[in-house]
């Protein structure tokens, strides 16, 4: 008897304190990342460049979409991976114009010129609910999804994972912990609706 229940497959049980540590740290994040968030106007937008345009960059971009006295929503959009648009760096010593030319800063483009030249794909994006009071930040919606529960049976119709809104969350803060650790503001980057 005692066989059979060694071979019951334990329920996930979602882990609250970690999940409270990882929204704490993911909006101290975005507030570093989105300066001025609690006072900005619904609509601003922050752009940041992660990568190398040398070897490929994308563009991340952070919109503010609702704001009110105890809670701000964002959108998150990781747009476009850009590949290199530049001829390679040569050996040559003699070719030192290619060189320049290549070590020179990437030209700027609008997103519907990147939207163009990428087919309009986007790696990521997601809302982000931020709770001023309790000083926390959690995906309400990623890709086409929305409103997670906090456990899943497995399978389900929309196959999430069973611990599918802890996953969110800590992608959440992987993809702005890169962002802050390699990403540059873009301040010359024109975004048009």
């Amino acid at each position: 008897m005692s066989l059979s229940l060694s071979h019951k497959k334990k329920r996930y049980k979602v882990d609250l304190p970690a999940q409270l540590v990882e929204c704490e740290m993911n909006y101290h994040r975005l507030l570093r990342l989105f300066h001025g968030l609690k006072e900005a106007a619904v609509g601003n937008r922050r752009h940041y460049i992660v990568g190398d345009h040398l070897l490929s960059e994308s563009h991340f971009r952070i919109t503010l979409l609702e704001q009110t006295k105890y809670t701000t929503v964002v959108h998150i959009a990781q747009l476009f991976s850009l590949q290199n648009t530049k001829p390679s760096i040569k050996n040559d010593p003699l070719d030192n114009k290619e060189r320049l030319a290549a070590l020179a800063p990437a030209k700027v483009r609008t997103e519907k010129q990147v939207r163009q030249e990428h087919n309009g794909s986007t790696v990521y994006q997601g809302d982000v609910r931020l709770y001023h009071d309790a000083s926390v930040a959690e995906v309400v919606k990623c890709q086409r999804y929305q409103s997670f529960s906090p456990r899943y049976e497995y399978p389900n119709v929309d196959m999430h994972q069973i611990d599918e809104k802890a996953q969110m969350n800590r992608f959440l803060g992987e993809l702005l912990t890169h962002c802050l650790s390699h990403g540059r503001v873009a301040d010359k980057l024109v975004f048009t609706s």
